[in-house]
């Protein structure tokens, strides 16, 4: 399973599936097909197409089956694909590595471990009707693809940069891994993990020389990037 595809999304999920009308919620607020949204942009005999598929990052497996044609299908036109997946630095040693994935958690808010087989979902969702998103069953090519995200790093440094140093309490040095966490979560993490993030992406996008793009992106990031598209000259087709 591509492990870090989309974690700090479906994570952000799990925390809104904890109410105990959750099931009522998602089925309401879950898309049971992929949505396509349509950007272009013209400059004389120039002209790009953004496509942008907003997505939910456990979903039943025919989402995905509709998801990965529409991916083959685009990638046969020419277009490039770009994804969501904030990752940890390959070379750092064992201790900065735990230290990052500890900052993370408090800014998240959950541990960074999970599976769907844990009581931390509910029961609709550990029935096995539902799949975690990964680049199987959405047709991502961790080749050939691009992965045009902050790190983890980033992601930190910036947090860190606006509003202080990342202070890790004795429960967040306790409380392993792969422990529930109960520990305080950090102020203001919607700044790390989605106004950062948000402006990265859309700049990268906006910048690149890729004529033909089909962005895989949580729903969370839509509208952010779908007005910094607009304001730079893209305009939303049907």
């Amino acid at each position: 399973m591509f492990s870090k595809f989309f974690k700090i999304s479906a994570l952000l999920l799990c925390l809104f599936l904890a109410s105990s009308c959750s099931k009522i919620i998602y089925l309401a607020f879950t898309p049971q097909h992929p949505h396509l949204n349509k950007f272009q942009k013209y400059s004389g005999d120039d002209s790009r197409s953004i496509v942008f598929i907003p997505m939910v990052h456990i979903a039943k497996p025919k989402f995905y089956k509709a998801l990965k044609k529409k991916v083959e299908k685009y990638k046969s036109q020419g277009y490039k694909i770009y994804y969501e997946s904030p990752a940890y630095p390959k070379e750092a040693d064992s201790i900065y590595k735990d230290t990052l994935k500890r900052k993370m958690r408090k800014l998240i808010g959950v541990s960074l471990n999970y599976d769907l087989d844990t009581d931390k979902f509910p029961k609709f969702i550990r029935n096995g009707n539902y799949v975690l998103q990964n680049a199987e069953n959405t047709g991502i090519s961790l080749e050939n693809d691009v992965n045009v995200d902050l790190s983890v790093e980033e992601i930190i440094s910036g947090f860190e940069a606006k509003y202080g140093k990342i202070d890790l309490s004795d429960c967040d040095w306790e409380t392993g891994l792969k422990e529930t966490y109960n520990c305080s979560k950090a102020a203001n993490s919607d700044y790390a993990l989605e106004t950062l993030r948000n402006n990265y992406i859309s700049k990268k996008v906006i910048q690149t020389k890729d004529n033909k793009i089909l962005m895989l992106y949580g729903q969370a990031h839509y509208k952010p990037i779908r007005d910094k598209l607009i304001e730079s000259g893209f305009e939303e087709v049907d």
